[in-house]
């Protein structure tokens, strides 16, 4: 099994696979493998008509699963006028997976589904 150590820092992106014009979730955590904790900041982005910019503060938790399922992270964040939550579905190196989103910025709820992956993380 490809483990990561008890306490590590991840990025991970969260974008439909037809992802021209969809938003994307981007989430710069850090997460506690022997307390569940997990914790960072997630940034919704869209470039197209109503744009969408938006950097949340985020908490939740993440576990590994029994296998097949490898591991589980899931976060969530809001401020006035914005909420986002996401649940990824990772393997068991922490690495790639699904995700699902949902989402409330400029007066509008959303929602989307996709590819979940890991990437290199920078300032948000």
């Amino acid at each position: 099994m490809n483990e990561r150590p008890t306490l590590f820092h991840a990025c991970y992106q969260v974008e439909p696979e037809a992802s021209v014009g969809q938003p994307r979730l981007q989430l710069n955590l850090v997460v506690s493998t022997p307390t569940g904790e997990v914790s960072g900041q997630a940034h919704l982005t869209q470039a197209v008509n109503p744009p969408i910019d938006v950097t949340l503060p985020v908490a939740g938790h993440g576990h590994q699963a029994d296998p097949p399922m490898g591991n589980i992270i899931q976060v969530e964040g809001s401020r006035p006028g914005a909420s986002v939550a996401a649940i990824l579905f990772l393997d068991e190196g922490w690495e790639k997976g699904n995700g699902a989103v949902r989402y409330y910025v400029n007066n509008k709820y959303g929602s989307f589904q996709g590819l979940a992956s890991t990437i290199e993380c920078a300032s948000m």
